[in-house]
């Protein structure tokens, strides 16, 4: 399917990495990687949306359409959902991609694009956990699925609660899914959902995925075997560096 469009949102105010989207990382800026990483996918177009006139620049310098929005906005989504609203003809499908993702694999993206085209109102992909420390990380979001691949839940904490190990989880014997960073959305349905409210769920989390559950809107879950690393702070683009300079030095 290639009648959907890349949104890119990059905001320069990050709470944990101000200026983490023109950060380099050998050579190229963390925005450059995310944005040509998803010029390989099917996608028809791939849009930065920014709230900033350095990051404009940035993508301009990559030959990116380009879209200004409010620095108000809260989310992502909310800047995407805004860039789409302002331009002509949008496509009947949007995938959100992150700006810090600059890792994030052209066949992601395409898996999210099949989803939606088997119906699904918003679509994104988890990956298994393969350690306990990993479960246990507030900062990993987990996800539980239906038996047919729609999301249960989403959630900071360890789900399910493993009774038998008083909340240890047991890697072995429960496949524990990790949640990935990106959305694919119907674009009316998008721009229904950045019109809801805060939800009691998402402000006890913050995680905005679980508006949208509580509001009653299904998310298919596909799935994903391994993902680069993305980009919060300063230690994990130092991470990044290195985790591509041995990438690099394999494909040699």
């Amino acid at each position: 399917m290639s009648n959907f469009w890349v949104m890119i949102p990059a905001r320069m105010g990050s709470t944990r990495y101000p200026g983490k989207m023109l950060a380099p990382l050998r050579g190229q800026s963390v925005l450059e990687r995310t944005y040509r990483q998803a010029m390989q996918s099917n996608a028809a177009k791939v849009v930065i949306a920014t709230d900033h006139a350095a990051i404009a620049q940035e993508a301009r310098r990559l030959g990116a359409p380009v879209v200004l929005t409010d620095p108000d906005l809260l989310s992502g989504t909310d800047r995407c959902a805004a860039a789409l609203a302002s331009l002509p003809a949008p496509p009947p499908f949007v995938i959100n991609v992150q700006g810090d993702e600059p890792f994030m694999n052209p066949a992601h993206i395409n898996t999210v694009a099949a989803l939606l085209a088997t119906g699904a109102a918003i679509a994104t992909l988890a990956m298994p956990i393969h350690l306990a420390e990993v479960v246990l990380n507030p900062n990993i979001v987990k996800v539980a699925l239906a038996s047919d691949g729609h999301a249960l839940l989403f959630s900071r904490s360890v789900i399910p609660y493993n009774r038998a190990t008083a909340g240890l989880p047991d890697v072995a014997a429960y496949p524990y899914l990790r949640h990935l960073g990106i959305y694919g959305f119907k674009t009316e349905v998008l721009q229904a959902l950045v019109q809801l409210p805060p939800s009691s769920l998402e402000l006890t989390e913050s995680l905005e995925q679980l508006r949208w559950l509580q509001a009653g809107y299904r998310i298919l879950v596909g799935h994903a075997d391994e993902a680069g690393p993305g980009i919060d702070t300063p230690q994990d683009l130092e991470a990044a560096e290195a985790w591509l300079a041995k990438k690099e030095k394999l494909a040699q």
